[in-house]
Formats: C-alpha cells, sequence, structure tokens
C-alpha cells in the first residue's frame, strides 16, 4: 500500500504522460508489423517476405511517428527526435520479432545485420516523416478550424 501511495503521484506527471504516449504509438506499430509478417508468411515465400519487410516496416514506423504527435497534440519541444527515435525503436523490436518468430517456425533468421542496419535506418527516417506529416495535418486543422 506505501508503495501505490509513493508511485500514483508519478502518474500525473508529464513525464508519465510522454512515456505512455511513447510506448502506446510503439506498440500499435510493433502490432501491426508482426501481424502482417505472421500473416504474410503464410501466403509468400521468404524471399519474398524478406522484400516486403522494408515496406511493412516503413509503413509502421510512420504510423508510429504520426500517431506520437497526434496523441501528443504536437506540443512536444522536439518532435523529430522523438518520432525518429520512437521509428528507431519500432524498428528494433521488428526486427527482434520477425526474427524470433522465424526461428520458431523455420529454425533460421530471417534478417541478417545488414538488413537490421537497413531496418533501423528506415524506421528512423519514416518515424521523423510520420511526425512531420502529423505536423502538418495539425496545422491545417488549426487553421480551418476543424
Amino acid at each position: 500500500m506505501l508503495m501505490a501511495k509513493t508511485f500514483l503521484p508519478f502518474l500525473d506527471t508529464p513525464l508519465a504522460n510522454r512515456i505512455w504516449q511513447i510506448s502506446t504509438a510503439n506498440a500499435a506499430g510493433t502490432g501491426g508489423t508482426i501481424i502482417l509478417v505472421y500473416f504474410l508468411s503464410g501466403l509468400t515465400s521468404m524471399e519474398t517476405m524478406a522484400s516486403l519487410l522494408d515496406w511493412i516496416v516503413g509503413f509502421n514506423t510512420a504510423l508510429t511517428g504520426y500517431m506520437l504527435m497526434d496523441k501528443s497534440g504536437g506540443v512536444i519541444r522536439w518532435w523529430r527526435w522523438f518520432c525518429a527515435g520512437a521509428g528507431l525503436v519500432n524498428a528494433a523490436l521488428c526486427v527482434i520479432a520477425v526474427n524470433h518468430i522465424y526461428v520458431l517456425m523455420v529454425e533460421f533468421p530471417l534478417i541478417d545485420r545488414t538488413d537490421a542496419g537497413i531496418l533501423l535506418t528506415i524506421g528512423a527516417i519514416c518515424g521523423a516523416l510520420g511526425g512531420l506529416l502529423a505536423k502538418k495535418n495539425l496545422e491545417i486543422k488549426e487553421r480551418t478550424g476543424r
């Protein structure tokens, strides 16, 4: 009971709110990637899956950056860095999850170090671009009053 009383005031701070925004955006992007990879791995060959993975991670990390800016209302001070970092974390979690899925299914990983580096770069860039899209969308909404 004492621990709950000391921890509950932390949940009302802006830092806890920001951590919640980042974690929910990353959970949605990572979950989307895992669902798409698991579904498409049953329909396509491994070579096709490896080539589609760049597009899947790029789209879902852009979604992560967009959701982060949308949930925060565009008030993040260094929003480009936060969105790029959220995309990077999302891509890293996706690399780990996809490799784990493929090790369980076919007993060897789908992504090697070079591909992981490319996916992390795509994740950071697309996360920042998704944040930029959300920022522009929020500015248009403010101008039009919607």
